[in-house]
């Protein structure tokens, strides 16, 4: 793709958003909730690459480096899955590319509150919330996690698939694989 194409492809994607919004009932500010990476990939990149990836084969990322990858996910997302993606967005489908070629479970937090903090894993792992030395396990869905919060401060969230474990903080919107 070229720069000239995805200068294109960007613009009309900005066009859409300006042009379906209702200026006179739209309140000054919107939070969105957040879109996690595996639903994403799930919604946008399954029916091409399979699922978790299984269709890439071994040379997904070899020799890119970390903004080469990131560019290619971006190009993937916006032309062949037809998304409108922010750029956390984008770092978060990047950090779960970088879980597939590394072949490490992928953790990201999608809502934290005084309640529950939830977010996605990789399929068929276990989840805990660690604050110092004590962990909770997290209930897991197919690859929605979520944890009643305990009444301590979660630093942060453990993924385990196999024998293989990464980690990501228990902050808000934070992934693993961030670099």
């Amino acid at each position: 793709m070229t720069a000239l194409s995805s200068f294109v492809i960007m613009v009309v994607c900005w066009l859409a958003i300006v042009s379906s919004q209702q200026t006179s009932q739209q309140p000054d500010v919107v939070v969105a909730p957040l879109r996690g990476a595996l639903t994403l990939y799930d919604k946008a990149c399954t029916r091409c690459h399979g699922v978790a990836g299984s269709f890439y084969g071994p040379d997904l990322g070899k020799n890119k480096t970390d903004v080469q990858l990131r560019k290619m996910v971006w190009e993937m997302c916006i032309a062949q899955g037809g998304l409108i993606v922010s750029k956390r967005e984008i770092d978060a489908m990047t950090a779960y590319h970088r879980s597939i070629i590394r072949n490490e479970p992928y953790i990201e937090v999608l809502k934290s509150n005084e309640m529950m903090l939830t977010g996605e894993a990789t399929l068929g792992s276990q989840v805990w919330a660690v604050s110092g030395k004590k962990t909770w396990p997290c209930t897991v869905q197919e690859t929605a996690w979520f944890l009643q919060k305990p009444p301590v401060q979660i630093t942060h969230i453990v993924v385990q698939l196999g024998k293989k474990r990464t980690q990501s903080s228990a902050t808000l919107g934070s992934f693993s694989h961030d670099r």
